[in-house]
């Protein structure tokens, strides 16, 4: 880690404490409020920053998965193999059932569903 992030790291952390030490300790009032409101515009960068990191790792997770499944598909239907396409993704879709708190699987169901059309082989259910 580099000595800057250390640094900003160290200054989030503290700015909360001296916060509440200037609460108690000082009469000057333009410090309690910058203190303040600097402490709450850290812990909001903070969580936006979070945020971002997270929605970055869905963006990967779905990305790699998703251009596998593509890159397939069309290989396939260049070539003419509609029906093993066609059933194995209907056989995707009929297993995923994502939701607000979950990914519902979707890298393993597509790495599935592109090695059944990379290998025609055809659901047993479509």
């Amino acid at each position: 880690m580099s000595l800057i992030a250390i640094f900003i790291l160290f200054i989030i952390g503290i700015l909360p404490i001296l916060w509440l030490i200037s609460e108690f300790k000082t009469n000057k009032r333009w410090i309690r409020i910058s203190l303040g409101i600097t402490s709450i515009l850290c812990v909001w960068g903070v969580g936006f920053l979070a945020a971002q990191l997270v929605r970055l790792s869905y963006n990967s997770y779905y990305n790699n998965a998703v251009d596998k499944l593509f890159d397939t598909t069309i290989s396939k239907l260049e070539n003419g193999q509609t029906d093993i396409v066609i059933s194995n993704l209907k056989n995707f879709k009929k297993d995923f059932y994502p939701t607000y708190e979950s990914k519902a699987n979707f890298a393993e169901l597509a790495e599935r569903t592109t090695n059944d059309i990379k290998n025609n082989k055809k659901p047993i259910n479509p």
